[in-house]
This record gives structure tokens, sequence and C-alpha cells, in this order.
């Protein structure tokens, strides 16, 4: 009976022993999730403090446009732009691409040489003052003076 104690003490401490490197597994385990998620919450708020001071003044950023130079683009009428369209495609879809709402003859319409997209004047002066691409194709736009001669309607 002697050695059946001395068995049973010896598996009940390899058992004890066991559970015991269980719950230190556990508990260090459960150390280091915390450990991870807490330096992973400290970076992201100084990532989000430094991003927040970089876009307050960003070096490289493209601007919009000034005023003046979006004043340079032809504005012409709807009618007109349906007259002079090379690009049938363009005009039978035509509605505002910022709006969406479709073109009427005597909507005022600014159009982007470069690209040749245009857009109800309201809408793209808007979008120009703070982003100098198209907003359809994105192309950048002349940063100079424009001038486009569009041929008037004889009538």
């Amino acid at each position: 009976m002697a050695s059946n104690s001395t068995s049973s003490t010896s598996q009940e401490d390899e058992d004890l022993s066991q559970t015991a490197y269980i719950a230190i597994f556990s508990l260090g385990s459960l150390a280091l999730v915390l450990l991870v998620t807490a330096v992973c919450c400290l970076f992201r708020n100084e990532f989000r403090s430094f991003s927040t001071t970089t876009a307050e003044q960003p070096a490289d950023r493209k601007q919009g446009l000034d005023d003046s130079l979006i004043g340079n683009y032809p504005k012409l009428l709807f009618s007109q732009v349906k007259l002079n369209s090379r690009d049938d495609d363009q005009v039978s879809n035509s509605c505002c691409s910022i709006c969406l709402t479709d073109y009427v003859d005597d909507d005022m319409v600014l159009l982007l040489p470069d690209c040749g997209h245009f857009f109800h004047v309201k809408c793209v002066d808007e979008w120009l003052r703070m982003n100098s691409t198209c907003p359809v194709c994105r192309n950048p736009l002349s940063q100079v003076s424009v001038s486009v001669s569009i041929p008037q309607d004889p009538c």
C-alpha cells in the first residue's frame, strides 16, 4: 500500500505541476496579448497625432487652382457644346458627373480644354478650388492661362 500511496502522490504532484505550467502559460499568453495591444494602441495614437499635424500643412500635396485661373477656362452654354462637339457619346450621355443632373440647353458649362470634359460651372468651380485634376479622367489641368477659341453660332 505504501507504494500505492507514493505512486498516487507522485501522480498528484505531476498533475499539479502540469496544471501550474498550463496556468503560467495561459497567464503569460494573456500578458503578451495585452502588451501587444497596448503597444499597438500607443503607436496608433502617435500616428494619428502625427497625421493630424502633417495634414494641416501638407508640403507636397497638390492644391486646387486659383480663382483667376479657373476664370480663364471657357464657359459656354450647353447648346454650344452640343453644336461643336466631335464626341457624340460624350454629349449623348450628357449629365454633369459632379451633381448627376442632366444638362439642358441653357445650362452654363465649363469646358476643360486639356481633356474636353465639361461640367456645370457651379459644380466644377468648387472642385477646381480643391483639386487640380479633371473630375472624370483625373488628368492634371494646365497651370497656365487657358485660351480656347470657340466658334460662335452665326444665328
